[in-house]
């Protein structure tokens, strides 16, 4: 069982919507990070116990715009607002 902060965090962080600034929070994990850790995927290794996992973020995230926009950008090496 969790302690009682913890699931009055769990609770009131469950509901976005219903906190006005909800999109000011900063994320526990940025796309990128999650994307660099799911990224090599050992296939050596048949089944360890995560590799379903990691390849289902692996995918997901490969359909967002932030990959396309990831990939263009460092296929093309653009470095948007450096001079």
């Amino acid at each position: 069982m969790l302690p009682c902060r913890a699931l009055t965090l769990i609770h009131d962080y469950s509901r976005p919507l219903t906190h006005p600034d909800w999109k000011k929070s900063k994320p526990i994990i940025t796309t990128y990070k999650l994307y660099l850790h799911v990224k090599y995927i050992d296939p050596h290794n048949l089944f360890p116990p995560t590799e379903m996992l990691h390849r289902v973020i692996l995918h997901n995230i490969l359909m967002t715009d932030w990959y396309f926009n990831y990939y263009y950008n460092t296929k093309y090496n653009l470095n948007i607002g450096q001079n």
